[in-house]
C-alpha cells in the first residue's frame, strides 16, 4: 500500500506542478477570479464526493484516488492565483508585507488545521451520522473551500479584474 501512496503522491505533485505552470495561461484564458473560484469550486465539490465513498470496492477506491488528485491540483492551483489577486489591488509598497502576510497565515493554518482537523477525525469515527468514519474534518473543509469562493466572488464584484 506504500508504494500506491508513493504512486499517487507522485503523480499528483507532477500534476499539481504543472497546474501551476499552466496558471497564468489559463487565468487569461478564464479571468482573474474566474479561476480560483472555480479552483475552490472544483477542490470542495471533490472533498465532499470522496470521502463520501467509504467502502472497500473498486469504484469507490477509484472515486477516492481521482479526487484526492483533483484536490491536490486545485489548492496547488490556488496559490499563485491568490498571490496574482494580492499583487494587483496592493499598493507597491506594501505587496512585500501583504506576501509577509499570506505566507504567515498559511502557516498558521497549517497548524490549526492539523489540530483541528485530527481531533474532528477522531471524534468522527465514532459518529454513525454525516461525517462518520473520519469524514467530518473533510465536509468541514468542503465547507470552508464554498465560503472562500464565495468570498472571492463577492470580492469579484467590489474591485473587478
Amino acid at each position: 500500500r506504500d508504494v500506491e501512496y508513493s504512486y499517487l503522491l507522485f503523480v499528483s505533485s507532477l500534476l499539481a506542478a504543472l497546474s501551476i505552470a499552466l496558471q497564468p495561461s489559463i487565468t487569461s484564458a478564464v479571468g482573474l477570479y474566474r479561476s480560483p473560484i472555480i479552483a475552490l469550486a472544483a477542490s470542495a465539490l471533490c472533498f465532499s464526493i470522496t470521502f463520501t465513498l467509504q467502502d472497500a470496492s473498486p469504484a469507490a477506491m477509484s472515486g477516492h484516488v481521482v479526487g484526492a488528485v483533483v484536490c491536490v491540483v486545485t489548492t496547488a492551483f490556488l496559490k499563485p492565483s491568490l498571490a496574482a489577486i494580492a499583487s494587483l489591488y496592493m499598493p507597491v509598497t506594501q505587496q512585500g508585507r501583504s506576501f509577509g502576510v499570506m505566507a504567515s497565515l498559511e502557516g498558521i493554518g497549517g497548524i490549526l488545521t492539523n489540530l483541528v482537523a485530527t481531533r474532528l477525525y477522531q471524534q468522527s469515527l465514532t459518529r454513525n451520522s454525516l461525517g462518520a468514519g473520519g469524514a467530518l474534518p473533510f465536509y468541514l473543509l468542503t465547507v470552508l473551500l464554498l465560503l472562500g469562493a464565495l468570498l472571492l466572488l463577492y470580492v469579484s464584484q467590489l474591485w473587478p479584474g
